[in-house]
């Protein structure tokens, strides 16, 4: 599960564990994003924060792990590149899954060499009430993907609210967990403009 992570909230966490179950995964790495080619025109709070945040948000779950690959890797960051690192650091007869919102999974032909990314990782796809999946499923430039929807609980949370509610000087209590929050708060993040 990639992502930039700025901050991890506890919506990443709930879908992250409802796909754990539904795919019957013995693990979900939430992998930071180092440089994202996405967001290159806006401010990424620096890696090491977002990294930190992402091993305190998850470490109550013996199921989750968190890896700096693609922070480590610098430069920018790419899908495929991790995987073919995935690929080569375990042994064979693991299956990847790579989980996306439906959001993104509907531009996910988009991506830097999607071809490649299709054959190395199955594509968990979270799906919410809102979503027509029949009409995912009918996208000839998304057959490529093996995908597998997941329904999972609408959780309003977003990273960018979260970011505005700390600038504005808002309690963001019980949308991260308490230790990604005392963190914040104790390194000033998100306090100002940048």
């Amino acid at each position: 599960m990639g992502g930039t992570f700025d901050p991890p909230h506890l919506g990443h966490l709930i879908v992250a564990e409802q796909a754990r179950v539904a795919l019957d995964l013995k693990k979900v790495i939430f992998i930071p994003a180092g440089n994202p080619v996405f967001k290159k025109d806006q401010y990424v709070t620096p890696a090491h924060d977002r990294l930190r945040m992402c091993e305190m948000a998850t470490d109550s779950n013996p199921a989750f792990e968190v890896s700096n690959m693609e922070i480590a890797r610098g430069g920018d960051t790419y899908s495929v590149d991790t995987l073919r690192e995935l690929c080569t650091t375990y042994t064979r007869g693991v299956e990847f899954w790579t989980i996306v919102g439906s959001d993104v999974f509907s531009e996910m032909q988009k991506w830097y060499k999607a071809d490649e990314i299709a054959k190395m990782s199955h594509i968990a796809v979270l799906v919410r009430p809102t979503t027509d999946v029949e009409a995912l499923k009918e996208r000839k430039d998304l057959s490529m993907f093996q995908a597998e929807y997941i329904p999972v609980t609408q959780v309003d949370i977003s990273s960018t609210d979260i970011r505005q509610r700390v600038k504005d000087n808002k309690t963001i209590r019980y949308l991260v967990t308490e230790r990604v929050r005392q963190y914040i708060k104790n390194h000033h993040l998100y306090q100002g403009s940048h």
